[in-house]
């Protein structure tokens, strides 16, 4: 399991390689499952698919929860001039898939 403090940003003035001096505001606390791999990579600049889950904590709003995973495990930042720096990039999508259950699916890839 592993615990993440989940925080929706509420400016978006900066990119994501930036994006902790964007304003941010403390949504909840989460546990997330292990990461268990749903797709390989093409072991060079596709590194593969990751899916973990969590339980909705009472009493709070699952859109706002949804947007603040995004907010904080997502990442794409990268600040070079030109491609094939090789920066990794995390796309993450939210999807509730029952009452107090919510799906977190990472794609992870390089910029080659």
């Amino acid at each position: 399991m592993e615990t993440v403090h989940a925080y929706a940003r509420t400016s978006h003035r900066y990119i994501d390689e930036y994006k902790h001096l964007d304003g941010e505001k403390f949504v909840a606390t989460v546990r997330l499952t292990a990461p268990k791999q749903v797709e390989e990579g093409n072991g060079y600049d596709e590194r593969g698919t990751y899916v973990q889950y969590l339980r909705v904590p009472r009493n709070v709003d699952k859109k706002q929860l949804a947007r603040a995973l995004h907010d904080t495990l997502g990442y794409s930042g990268c600040t070079h001039e030109y491609d094939c720096c090789g920066c990794v990039s995390h796309y993450v999508y939210v999807t509730q898939t029952a009452a107090r259950t919510m799906q977190v699916k990472t794609h992870i890839s390089r910029n080659y």
